[in-house]
């Protein structure tokens, strides 16, 4: 939230969202209407966005794993 709006960051600028119901939100191109998926602990880890052409682009936070050690220098 920022300048009372709720905001999407892209790399073209930011983009206003206005909620469209429980955990879904409309916004601009090429944003469209962005679902937040969330856990009954509350985490919201997973959320799609549905743009025309495109529908259910879905994108999940993940932690990153290390598979080895650090290569020297």
């Amino acid at each position: 939230v920022r300048e009372g709006a709720l905001k999407v960051r892209h790399p073209k600028g930011d983009i206003d969202l206005e909620p469209l119901g429980k955990d879904a939100f409309g916004g601009a191109f090429p944003i469209g209407t962005l679902k937040f998926v969330c856990a009954d602990d509350g985490d919201c880890n997973v959320f799609s966005i549905d743009d025309g052409r495109v529908q259910s682009l879905r994108f999940v936070r993940v932690s990153p794993t290390p598979v080895g050690p650090k290569s020297p220098g």
